[in-house]
Formats: structure tokens, sequence, C-alpha cells
């Protein structure tokens, strides 16, 4: 191994030491390989998004198929190609993998599939348009996807442990609640769901029966927002790209009078629910004054109980 294969090496294990955030962010990963190396650099998930990527400025342009930036997705058949590649496959050339051929003259690519546990979790892909890749370029880049694979391992283990955590507050609030308190909670997330398109599989018990009649137009009093699906959204959020992971935000404006009108409950007991919850970091409220209470759901373990209820 050449001393400057070593620096190299080093540099990329860099990211691993210097990531005190531990945020995973694949953009740095891909830059430094394609800085490196001369090279275009992309990290796919097994679904085909776009997890991180680096523009050489001398390699082909591949945009129509891998997309233009970090949350886009790939073209499916490219994916299916990726994943059809079980181990490292070096200087491949771009129109096997269905590239025009225009793009694809003079130009070679390195493939790693990206694996944890034995599953695959996605693909590395290097391209350029100079020379093939040597031997010291194919161990650089089997060492970086060995990087990638270690941070998505340690991604993997903080989500289990965000969750376990989510998981035990959660539990631990709920517990604090009166049952009255209990049934002023379900009101609420019914009314966020289902104004949101969510269905919770069961209706609170005190909900009336004109408004179980016309839920619809009854819930259009209630104004909110919910987003269940993810990434990544902005690469601000690549923590959890890695895993294909689905997100979930949900929050509108509750009108607390006529939730206590419309179930049957009264004010009191809902704010006392609100309070406790959001002492707890469950939730957080805001006034707005005529237009009701904005409601930002904090612990997804929340939204996951009533959607799965």
């Amino acid at each position: 191994m050449s001393v400057a294969l070593l620096d190299q090496t080093r540099k990329i294990s860099r990211l691993l030491h210097d990531n005190s955030s531990r945020v995973v962010i694949f953009d740095d990963i891909c830059g430094c390989v394609g800085e490196i190396l001369g090279a275009s650099c992309m990290l796919a998930s097994a679904k085909g998004k776009v997890l991180g990527l680096y523009k050489h400025e001398g390699a082909p342009d591949l945009s129509p198929l891998l997309g233009d930036e970090v949350g886009d997705l790939v073209d499916s058949q490219l994916n299916n190609r990726f994943l059809a590649v079980l181990s490292t496959k070096e200087n491949v050339n771009l129109q096997t993998l269905g590239f025009e051929r225009a793009v694809s003259r003079g130009s070679a690519a390195i493939l790693l599939p990206v694996y944890f546990a034995g599953q695959r979790m996605g693909t590395t892909f290097i391209f350029r348009s100079k020379e093939e890749f040597d031997v010291d370029d194919i161990i650089l880049s089997e060492y970086a996807n060995t990087v990638i694979e270690l941070i998505i391992m340690r991604a993997l283990y903080d989500e289990d442990d965000a969750e376990e955590r989510q998981q035990a507050a959660l539990a631990a609030a709920l517990a604090s609640l009166s049952q009255t308190e209990q049934s002023a909670l379900d009101c609420i997330m019914d009314a966020l769901m289902s104004e949101n398109g969510i269905k919770t599989g069961s209706e609170p018990a005190k909900l009336s029966r004109e408004a179980a009649s016309s839920e619809r137009a009854k819930m259009s009093k209630y104004g909110g927002s919910y987003s269940g699906d993810a990434p990544h959204r902005g690469a601000g959020n690549q923590a959890r790209r890695s895993l294909d992971k689905e997100e979930l935000t949900l929050e509108g404006n509750l009108i607390t009078s006529r939730i206590a009108k419309d179930y049957g409950i009264t004010r009191s007991i809902i704010v006392n629910a609100l309070r406790k919850l959001e002492g707890a970091e469950i939730l957080e409220t805001k006034s707005m004054g005529v237009r009701g209470t904005h409601i930002r759901i904090l612990n997804t373990a929340l939204i996951l109980k009533y959607r799965n209820k």
C-alpha cells in the first residue's frame, strides 16, 4: 500500500471521528471520495432514494437517470440493475447499466453494494470519464463503502435507542393522565388525524352521533397537517435517510371549546391533558388567538399509537 493511499484512507476515516453531531451526512463521504478519485459519487438506498451525491466537473452528466440532488429517486430500472450487483464491480461500462452511448463512451464506473447484517441497504456508485480505476482506486472505494456501512449501522442503533426512549416517555406521560384526560387525548388525536385523512381504526367513546355521521364536515373546522412519508427531506434530516425510514409529523390548529362541545367533554379537561403532555415533551402548544391552539406532536410514538389503533 502506497503512502498516498494510506493518507487517503485516513482522510475518509477522519469523517467518522470528526462527526461529533452523530448526524449521518453522506454528502460528506461522497464528496471526500469524489475529490480524491476525481469522480462523481452517489449513494442510493435499496429503494432508490439518493442519500448522498457529489458531482465532479469532469465526470459525465447522468442526471436524467440518477437525479439532480439528494432526496431524488433513481430510475427504477437502473436501481434494479444496482441491486442485481451482489459484489464490487469495477470499471463497469455505463452503457450496460442503461445509460446512453454518448455519455458512456470513455467512462468507467465502480458499483459497490452496501450491506448491514446481511441485508441490502443500498449501492455506492462512483463514475468518471477519465482513465479506468486502478487497484488503489478500487481499494479506496472499498474502504469508503465500509465506512458507509459503519455509519448506517450506527444510525440504525441510534434510531432504535431513540424509539425506545420515545416509547418510555410516552408510557410515563400516559400513566400520569386521569381517565377523563385520556379520553380528552383520544378526542384531540382523533380531531388531528381525521382532518389529515388518517383513519385511527376506532372512534373516541364520547364521539357524538351527529359528528360520527358527518365526520368530514365537522372536521373542516380544524386545520392541520400530516406527513407520513420520508425522506428526507432536506439534507438536514439526512440522519435517517439511510434506512428509507418513514417520518411522521402531525400538527394543526384546534379550537378546544369546539372539541369539547363536539365530543361531549369539558374544556378544562382538554387543557389539563395538553399541559401534562406538553410538560412531558410529548407535544407542544401555541395559542393562536381566535384561530385556536396550534398543537404539534413531538413524540412519533404517539402518532403511531393512534394510527395503528
